[in-house]
């Protein structure tokens, strides 16, 4: 495999290949050991010459003509996003949208675990949330020294107050779900989760029908 860190890759394949690997967890395992580009494209909705371009950035994946070995897949793949180590993400508030990430069983798959939950809220302060005990903004740093935590996740309603806290812990990648777009400092990388955006454009599809 090719040093998958002095490649130069457009953020339209990053996306992707994050979905390649979100599907290819959700093969079944007794069916699947290989896979062709044919039998992939089919499943994911592409053509087999856009998996094999997708793939050969980073040397292939595999031989040429021969099918594609679903766990050396994953864990290339895996390490494409630096899931070599366990990953810990960190949300602020305690809200629906923490419980949906709290369910999301992929995450574990992934490597990635919840660090800790914290909220602005003193009312919910040690109490529990889904089997997480929620901590004060003044424990972040306890919980980043003990977790690796690489991404802070906002899911409360207000995003400013979490990214000032995210970015005084040096937590640099911020997953921004609330409903509110924020800007974060250089050197900080955020991710606005634009959910309305995305109800938008399923709209104009219908319309397109």
């Amino acid at each position: 495999m090719k040093d998958i860190f002095k490649i130069s890759i457009s953020r339209v394949t990053l996306r992707r290949l994050a979905d390649y690997l979100c599907i290819l967890l959700q093969l079944p395992v007794e069916r699947f050991k290989q896979i062709s580009s044919a039998q992939f494209a089919k499943i994911i909705g592409s053509k087999p010459s856009r998996v094999r371009q997708d793939f050969h950035y980073f040397g292939g994946f595999g031989k040429p003509g021969h099918p594609y070995d679903v766990g050396i897949l994953l864990s290339e793949l895996k390490q494409v996003f630096g899931l070599d180590d366990r990953i810990g993400i960190l949300i602020v508030g305690a809200t629906p949208a923490a419980e949906m990430l709290l369910n999301n069983s992929m995450l574990k798959t992934l490597n990635i675990h919840i660090a800790g939950i914290v909220d602005f809220n003193r009312r919910k302060i040690d109490k529990d949330f889904h089997g997480h005990k929620i901590r004060a903004p003044k424990d972040v740093p306890a919980l980043k020294a003990d977790n690796n935590i690489k991404i802070g996740v906002i899911t409360c309603e207000e995003p400013e107050p979490a990214v000032k806290l995210l970015v005084e812990n040096n937590i640099r990648g911020i997953w921004n779900l609330s409903p509110r777009h924020v800007s974060a400092p250089k050197g900080f990388h955020i991710r606005y989760e634009n959910i309305t955006g995305g109800l938008l454009h399923l709209l104009y599809d219908l319309i397109e029908l």
